[in-house]
C-alpha cells in the first residue's frame, strides 16, 4: 500500500505541473533484477559475481524489507574491501523543472567502524565513474549520517540542477569495507511539487499576559502545516492546523505547509504581543501600633510583602511592599514650682488635659494648673506620631510628694479591690477624690487600715488622708 501512494502521489505531481520527465518508482517487489532499464555493473574488486542482488529478507544485518516483497541488497559482508557495484537507473528526463530523489537505506550498528557505504552519483551515462556525487551514507549508522537505532531511514536529495537535460541517470554504488551487507529499498524520484505557504495565520487573542496561552491557527492550509519559532525551516515546535503557546515574551512565529514530500519555499508568520508582569515597589512607614491594608493584605507586622493586581491590560502586576514603623514619641512631665513641664521639647505641637478632657488653648510645653487634679500631656512628632504621657497628679496644697514613702504606702496599686494604707500613725480620716476633684468616697474609721474600692470606676483617684491633725496625700490607680 505504502508504494502505490508513493507512486499516487508522483502522478499528482507530473499532472499539477505538465512535467514530461519520467518520474521513477521502485520497490524491487518484482522477481527479475535489476528491474527493467537498470543495469547493475561490478566497478571493482574481484568477488563473484560482486554486483547488487533482490533479496526478500536479509542476514548481518537481520532485517526485511521496508515495504513490500523485496529489496536491494550489496554482499558487503562476504566481499572485502575493494569490490564495488553500480545500481543505475534508466534514462531520465530532466529537462523541465526540479527533481528530488527519495531512498530508503538500513542502517544498523553492526561492524561499526567499517565504512560500508552507498555513494550517489548523477550523470548522463549509467556508470558513476565521470558522474557528480550527490550523497554518501554509510552503513553503520555510527558514521555519517549518525542514527540513534537501528532501522530503516529515508534520505531525501535534491538531483542537481546541472542535469536539466533528456538522458541522465542516478547511480547507487556501493562500496564493501568486509563489514555487514548493504540494503536499500523503495527508490522514487518527484518532480517538485512545492505548496504554497498557508495564507496567514490568526491569533486567538490579539495580545497574551507572560505565561498566558495563546492559541494560532493557520489559514489556507495545504497538506500539513509544520510550525517554527524563530525563522522559516528554523526550529520546530510543532505539527496540525493549529498550535498552542505559552509565550514568556514577544516573538514571530511561522507555519509552512508540507505536501508530497515537499516545503513550501515560503511561509505565513504572526507576531504574538506577550504583555509582561509589571513591577511596582512601595515603601510604606507608618506610626507604631497602627495597621495598613493594601488590596487583599492588613498588615500588621514590619517587613516585606507582595500583592499582585492584574493591571490596565488584565495582566499581573506585582507589587512589592517595604513595610515599616515610626516609633511612638516618648513624653513625660515634671513640676516645677507648680508649673507642669514637658520633659522633651522638640516635638512638632503639645496639648494639655484635664484627665480626659482637652484643655482649650494649652498647647504650649509647658501648663500652670488651676486646682488638683489628673494631668495628661499629649504629643505629635515630625513624622505625625502621636503619644500621651502617663497621668500626673497634680496637688496645691499639702504634701507634694509623689512616693510619699517617708509617711505614706498604698498598696497595692494599682488595685482591683481591697486597698491597704500603711501609715506610722492612726488614721482619723480618709478621703478619696476623682479626676474631676469630686469626692467619691470618705472613711472616719479604718479597720486594719484596709479598705474596698472595688465599686469604684476604673481610673485614676487622690487619696487625702488626716492623721493626728495633719493632712497626707496619695495616689493610686483602680483597674
Amino acid at each position: 500500500m505504502k508504494k502505490n501512494i508513493l507512486l499516487i502521489s508522483c502522478m499528482l505531481c507530473c499532472l499539477a505541473f505538465n512535467v514530461n520527465s519520467q518520474v521513477l518508482s521502485e520497490s524491487f517487489d518484482a522477481v527479475n533484477f535489476p528491474p527493467a532499464g537498470w543495469t547493475n555493473i561490478q566497478v571493482s574488486g574481484s568477488a563473484n559475481p560482486g554486483t547488487w542482488a533482490r533479496v526478500t529478507s536479509g542476514t548481518n544485518p537481520t532485517t526485511t524489507p521496508n515495504s513490500g516483497a523485496g529489496m536491494a541488497m550489496y554482499n558487503s559482508f562476504s566481499w572485502s574491501s575493494g569490490n564495488a557495484a553500480d545500481l543505475s537507473t534508466p534514462a531520465l528526463d530532466f529537462s523541465s523543472g526540479t527533481f528530488t530523489l527519495h531512498f530508503w537505506m538500513y542502517r544498523n550498528d553492526g561492524s561499526p567502524t567499517n565504512t560500508d557505504r552507498v555513494e550517489v552519483y548523477a550523470n548522463t551515462t549509467n556508470a558513476s565513474a565521470g558522474g557528480t556525487l550527490i550523497t554518501t551514507i554509510n552503513r553503520s549508522r555510527n558514521l555519517s549520517p549518525t542514527e540513534t537505532a537501528n532501522g530503516w531511514y529515508e534520505y531525501s536529495l535534491p538531483i542537481p540542477g546541472s542535469f536539466n537535460g533528456t538522458i541522465n541517470h542516478l547511480i547507487f554504488k556501493a562500496i564493501s569495507n568486509f563489514g555487514n551487507r548493504i540494503f536499500i529499498d523503495d527508490i522514487s524520484i518527484l518532480a517538485d511539487n512545492a505548496p504554497d505557504a498557508p495564507t496567514g495565520i490568526t491569533l486567538s487573542n490579539s495580545t497574551v499576559c507572560a505565561g498566558d496561552t495563546a492559541i494560532l491557527y493557520a489559514q489556507g492550509i495545504v497538506g500539513e502545516v509544520h510550525w517554527y519559532a524563530d525563522a522559516c525551516s528554523g526550529t520546530e515546535i510543532g505539527t496540525g492546523d493549529s498550535i498552542i503557546l505559552n509565550p514568556l515574551q514577544t516573538a514571530t512565529y511561522y507555519a509552512i505547509n508540507y505536501n508530497n514530500g515537499l516545503f513550501s519555499s515560503t511561509c505565513a508568520q504572526a507576531e504574538v504581543t506577550v504583555i509582561q508582569a509589571s513591577t511596582n515597589t512601595i515603601d510604606t512607614v507608618i506610626c507604631e501600633g497602627g495597621t495598613l491594608s493594601f488590596h487583599n493584605l492588613v498588615l500588621t507586622d514590619a517587613g516585606t510583602y507582595y500583592d499582585t493586581i492584574p493591571n490596565y491590560l488584565g495582566c499581573d502586576s506585582i507589587t512589592t511592599i517595604n513595610f515599616s514603623f515610626n516609633p511612638l514619641p516618648v513624653i513625660g512631665i515634671s513640676e516645677n514650682n507648680g508649673i507642669l513641664v514637658a520633659d522633651n521639647l522638640s516635638y512638632v505641637s503639645y496639648q494639655w488635659y484635664d484627665g480626659v478632657n482637652q484643655l482649650t488653648g494649652e498647647q504650649g510645653t509647658s501648663y500652670t494648673p488651676l486646682q488638683d487634679g489628673s494631668y495628661v500631656l499629649e504629643v505629635i512628632d515630625a513624622n505625625g506620631c502621636t503619644n500621651q504621657s502617663l497621668p500626673y497628679t497634680f496637688v496645691i496644697t499639702g504634701i507634694k510628694d509623689q512616693n510619699y514613702t517617708d509617711r505614706l504606702n498604698i498598696y497595692p496599686n494599682p488595685t482591683k479591690g481591697n486597698l491597704t494604707i500603711n501609715s506610722k500613725s492612726n488614721i482619723d480620716e480618709l478621703i478619696i477624690i476623682g479626676l474631676t476633684g469630686n469626692k467619691v468616697a470618705q472613711y472616719k474609721t479604718i479597720q486594719n487600715k484596709t479598705i474596698d474600692v472595688s465599686n469604684l470606676l476604673n481610673g485614676f483617684y487622690t487619696v487625702l488622708i488626716t492623721e493626728n491633725g495633719r493632712e497626707v496625700w496619695g495616689s493610686f490607680i483602680k483597674e
